[in-house]
Order: structure tokens, then C-alpha cells, then sequence
């Protein structure tokens, strides 16, 4: 487990990326053992994402058990990394994966935080349903553009190539939700 400090410097970090500062990579422990560290940020990330699914589910009448959705999240956690590597391999990157990962799993953090008021306000009945599909879709495309600058600077690609890594990341995120959902239904 990371020590305090460094993972207030590492969300610091992300959020000056977030705000389109390249220099909040400076913030991140690129080392190896910052590459373990940041995994912890699936910790941190977890108590957000759970009430996420407390709020979609509330808003739901269908009854539906918690092992899919916890099954992809850690899933989530393992195979993006090993497919990354794989990828940055294949794209003469392999230098940049740790700084990536490291950047990317810190990042979830933000991400996953930004989206729960997000889900509270859409599935809440806070507003219209025609409202909360584009505050949705508009919070969906923030996180995108968002993790796009984050595969952009930490893996130093270009745009086509960050593209790609985003592509690919909510592709593996669909093929897991679906096969946990398959697996356990």
C-alpha cells in the first residue's frame, strides 16, 4: 500500500492531467514499485463505483446480483494492463507502459469520482430523462477525452494512437461486462 503521500501526489497528479497539464505526470511515482503502488487506486476507486451501481440499481425494478459487476471491475484491473503491454510492445512503446499505467490507474480515481455525481443527478429523477441522456452522454465524453490525454502523454503517442488505446480500453470494458453478465446469469 502506498503511503499517504504518495497517493495525494499521485491524484494531484492526475488532476493536473485532467486540467491538460502534461507536468502532472512529475507528480507520479514512475518507478516499478510506483507501477505495484498504483494499483491500490482500485481501493480508492471501489466506493464510488459501488454506489454508482447502488444508484443505477435503485432506479431499476429488476433485482440483479453484485458478482458480475464486481467480477468485470476487478477483472478491469487485470487484463487492461496485460493487453497494454501487449499493445505497447507491438507499437514500440514498451518504454512508456509503467508511466502509462501508472498514469491510467491513478486516473480511474478521478474518473470513476466525477461520474457517481453524475449518476446520483441521472438516476436520482433529478431531471428529465432527455436531460439525463445528454448529461450522461456529455460526462461519458469527458472521461474519454480525459483518458485519451492521459494514454497521450504518459505513453508520448500520438493522437491516432491514444485513440486507439481508448478504443480499445472501453472495448475490453464491453467484452467483460458482457461475458461476467453471460458468466453469471
Amino acid at each position: 500500500m502506498p503511503a499517504w503521500p504518495e497517493i495525494s501526489s499521485s491524484l494531484y497528479g492526475v488532476w493536473r492531467l485532467a486540467r491538460r497539464d502534461p507536468g502532472g505526470m512529475n507528480y507520479l511515482n514512475l518507478s516499478v514499485d510506483g507501477f505495484w503502488q498504483s494499483f491500490f487506486a482500485a481501493l480508492l476507486a471501489a466506493p464510488a463505483y459501488v454506489i454508482i451501481l447502488l444508484v443505477q440499481r435503485a432506479s431499476t425494478a429488476e433485482e440483479a446480483t453484485w458478482l458480475p459487476d464486481i467480477s468485470s471491475y476487478l477483472l478491469g484491473w487485470i487484463c487492461w494492463p496485460l493487453l497494454a503491454l501487449v499493445v505497447t510492445r507491438m507499437l514500440n512503446l514498451s518504454q512508456n507502459f509503467i508511466p502509462y499505467i501508472i498514469a491510467y490507474n491513478w486516473a480511474n480515481v478521478l474518473h470513476i469520482n466525477f461520474l457517481l455525481p453524475i449518476a446520483i443527478i441521472t438516476h436520482g429523477g433529478v431531471m428529465p430523462d432527455g436531460m439525463a441522456v445528454v448529461l450522461s452522454l456529455l460526462a461519458t465524453l469527458a472521461v474519454l477525452l480525459y483518458m485519451w490525454w492521459v494514454a497521450r502523454v504518459a505513453l508520448g503517442a500520438t493522437t491516432g494512437v491514444a485513440i486507439g488505446f481508448v478504443i480499445l480500453d472501453v472495448l475490453l470494458g464491453f467484452l467483460l461486462s458482457r461475458g461476467t453478465d453471460a458468466l453469471f446469469s
